[in-house]
């Protein structure tokens, strides 16, 4: 048998763990916004990082939860085009207006 690990030894190999854990944590949530950017478009970078974000802070990951983010996101992504068209019809309306005398 192997004798015990002091006390400070336990300790320093649990910060190293715990430092690899968050050090892979930020590669995956890299990754995920790449592909994510690649997949929806750069244009929607606070919505992608804001939901990857959280994706990644709520603790254990599972495909199914991964794909549960993906909808999300595309819903969020969805909902913002919708916006923007919104807008866009209401400002040209808006010119329409303006250009009548």
């Amino acid at each position: 048998m192997y004798p015990k690990k002091p006390s400070f030894m336990r300790l320093k190999s649990q910060t190293d763990r715990s430092a690899q854990g968050g050090a892979k944590r930020e590669q995956l949530k890299l990754m995920l916004v790449n592909k994510f950017k690649l997949k929806y478009g750069s244009h929607f970078d606070p919505i992608i990082l804001r939901e990857v974000g959280q994706f990644i802070k709520d603790g254990t990951l599972t495909e199914a939860k991964l794909r549960k983010l993906d909808s999300k996101i595309s819903i969020l992504v969805v909902e913002q085009k919708e916006k923007e068209k919104k807008k866009k019809e209401e400002q040209r309306a808006f010119s329409h207006l303006k250009e009548r005398p």
